[in-house]
């Protein structure tokens, strides 16, 4: 009976932003006014995303990538203003709450695979 109370009681660890022994280098390979994709360049990391997703907004619709996921925390990452193709560090983190942002009604595919991500500078 003691173990479970026990094992409640662990302390919660936040991620450092400076820790960069956790850190994934990635790039924006699409964004829209609806939604951001991450394309994950560290292949130890590659299990994170998700193989041969299709881009079906490029102009051929035959544009496919590897390693990708969607952004969960869209309203954080937006906030970040980070360009389209622009290599960046990044973190895996708990999902958060956050009231929602403006976002516009534009249908847009997405990668299944989403993560919450916190940006390392």
């Amino acid at each position: 009976m003691l173990i479970p109370i026990l094992m409640s009681c662990k302390k919660k660890i936040e991620p450092n932003i400076k820790d960069t022994t956790n850190t994934i280098k990635g790039k924006i390979p699409r964004g829209g006014c609806a939604s951001m994709v991450v394309q994950i360049l560290d292949s130890n990391y590659y299990y994170l995303g998700e193989n041969n997703w299709q881009d079906i907004l490029s102009i051929d619709r035959a544009t496919y990538y590897d390693h990708v996921f969607t952004v969960k925390n869209r309203c954080d990452f937006f906030d970040m203003r980070i360009p389209l193709d622009s290599i960046f560090n990044f973190e895996i983190i708990e999902d958060t709450i956050k009231p929602t942002c403006p976002t516009c009604l534009q249908m847009e595919e997405e990668p299944a695979t989403k993560h919450s991500i916190r940006i390392i500078q």
